[in-house]
């Protein structure tokens, strides 16, 4: 048998090759003693070859669940698909995330991890995914080797049905080295949504998606610190769907102490467009229609009958419904508007922002409207969304005259309505008892995401072209000019000095305003450089909205 001392030189001096390293460990190595090699060699993590560069960090770290080893790069090092919980499958589907199985050896965490089930992404172009074992997690950490760097954990958007932390990267991010960065999955759809709290025995309670976020926060408040950061000082920074993830976390009692900041971007917890989210009983009847399309029906057997179902008919089912976060009186017991108002939420330091054109992706013909819109469709197109008795007062005050093309009014409304108008709200609420920062992105030539098609009008700066200003979005570097360049440093910097602070300024850049509802000023993020904008409001008709539209 290999003496301790020659299996720990081994891995330490990666010597041997990672293959090699793991055959060791399983066939020498009694599992009895396992625990007591990882004590001998994991304490922290694992230092890199006798008179190797100090300044970059080691590759090989200790998990609770093992060792991983990841990749080095010209500006980080990267440690993909560490799994946070078991793979909820068979009778551990709909059930809340359970602990990660422990492995033996190195785990190569060199590869993207699988995508939840979803359908295929048209934006970001992820394929379908049917594999249920996806709870990972990717950690980047600067490629030198430093201690209690605040952590930035990001939720991933996609409609609550598609998206995946592989989505998104943080080279950029990690190349200034003051950050480590967190990108997590978790279940979508109606494997994370799907509520049968009263209709069958056993229940099946939903909010699985949200839990699994917080079994994800928990991993980190456990493992983060091998990787150079703190625990003590960890932002959640969700984007659309993400953002609503959010806002689950900060109303959440189950998330106390597990973040330390939030940001928000581009998806108010109140507001015109974000009206009460669906409760119990709600969310039983849409199960209830859900369970009846793949041919379960039976009150007594409608969990088992479910958990024996292929996720490919369970995917086809799940498309005509929503799957927001339920308000089910444990994970969410209070609408977000009630816990913010009455204070029974999280305090922490909040960030909000929008992008101004948010709806111009949602138009485009794969999303919205299937042929471009005519000047004499524009009055329909508004009654269809915002309803008959609405429509008059909206064309009113979104007129073809202010707008080049019909479908530029069209979105404008729908992004006033929807998303906009609800940052002030919920900067206004959440401002009453924590300190609370918003911005607007602005940039009319943002680059945009990659594999969308072009648009027979300007996207502008619509919802999601924020992202890759921070994140690599698939891998892919924006083409940035060198004003737009700048303008990433910049909101990089502004969210780096967020998460180790609570307060995004410093670093010589232009003040970020904190927010007042009295006299309410905004982060202007354009590539001529931010500013405070004080104009917000009226320029998105948020009077009109708040006053008007009362659903």
């Amino acid at each position: 048998m290999w003496p301790i001392p020659t299996i720990r030189q081994m891995i330490l001096s990666e010597k041997g090759s990672r293959s090699r390293v793991d055959r060791v460990i399983r066939r020498h190595l009694p599992s009895r003693i396992l625990a007591a090699l990882a004590l001998l060699i994991c304490a922290g993590p694992l230092a890199g070859p006798a008179g190797a560069d100090d300044a970059i960090g080691p590759t090989v770290l200790h998990t609770e669940s093992g060792l991983v080893s990841g990749a080095s790069s010209g500006t980080d090092r990267s440690f993909q698909n560490i799994p946070y919980a078991a793979p909820p499958v068979g009778p551990l589907r709909w059930q809340p995330p359970r602990p990660a199985l422990p492995w033996l050896g190195v785990r190569d965490a060199t590869h993207p991890g699988n995508a939840c089930p979803q359908p295929s992404q048209q934006t970001l172009g992820g394929p379908l995914s049917t594999t249920e074992d996806c709870l990972g997690l990717n950690v980047y950490a600067p490629r030198s080797d430093v201690r209690g760097l605040p952590v930035v954990v990001f939720i991933h958007g996609g409609y609550m049905v598609t998206g995946s932390g592989r989505d998104y990267s943080a080279h950029r991010l990690e190349a200034r080295g003051d950050v480590v960065t967190v990108t997590i999955n978790y279940r979508l759809g109606a494997l994370g949504g799907l509520s049968l709290a009263g209709a069958t025995p056993g229940g099946i309670a939903g909010d699985y998606g949200i839990q699994d976020q917080q079994a994800a926060l928990r991993w980190v408040q456990r493992n983060i610190a091998a990787f150079g950061g703190d625990p003590g000082r960890v932002t959640i920074d969700g984007q659309s769907a993400g953002a609503v993830s959010v806002c689950s976390q900060l109303d959440s009692p189950l998330a106390a102490g597990l973040f330390q900041r939030a940001d928000i971007q581009s998806a108010p917890c109140v507001g015109d467009g974000f009206g009460p989210w669906p409760d119990r009983d709600q969310t039983d009847q849409q199960g209830v229609k859900f369970a009846a399309a793949v041919g379960c029906t039976d009150p007594g057997t409608l969990a088992l009958c479910l958990r024996t179902k292929p996720v490919d008919a369970l995917l086809t089912a799940q498309a005509p419904y929503m799957w927001l976060p339920t308000i089910d009186g444990r994970v969410l017991p209070l609408q977000p508007r009630e816990a913010i108002t009455s204070g029974r939420f999280n305090h922490v330091p909040v960030m909000i922002s929008n992008t101004r054109d948010e709806e111009r992706l949602f138009v485009l013909p794969q999303y919205g409207l299937g042929t471009p819109l005519t000047a004499a469709a524009y009055p329909k197109a508004i009654s269809d969304f915002f309803g008959p008795a609405h429509a008059p007062a909206i064309l009113e005050r979104y007129p073809l005259r202010n707008y080049d093309q019909p479908v530029l009014a069209y979105a404008a409304a729908r992004s006033d309505f929807d998303y906009i108008c609800g940052v002030p709200t919920t900067a206004g609420l959440l401002s009453r008892t924590v300190p609370t920062y918003a911005a607007e992105f602005a940039d009319e030539h943002a680059p945009g995401l990659p594999g969308l098609p072009k648009a027979s009008y300007p996207l502008g700066a619509a919802h999601a072209f924020d992202l890759p200003y921070v994140y690599e979005t698939s891998d892919v570097t924006p083409a940035f000019t060198a004003d737009q360049q700048k303008l990433s440093d910049d909101m990089i910097g502004y969210l780096t000095a967020f998460a180790a602070t609570g307060n995004p300024n410093g670093g010589g850049r232009p003040e970020a305003p904190r927010f007042d509802s009295g006299n309410p000023a905004y982060l202007h993020l354009i590539p001529q450089g931010p500013h405070s904008y004080t104009d917000f409001a009226t320029e998105h008709q948020c009077g009109f909205w708040d006053s008007y539209i009362t659903w």
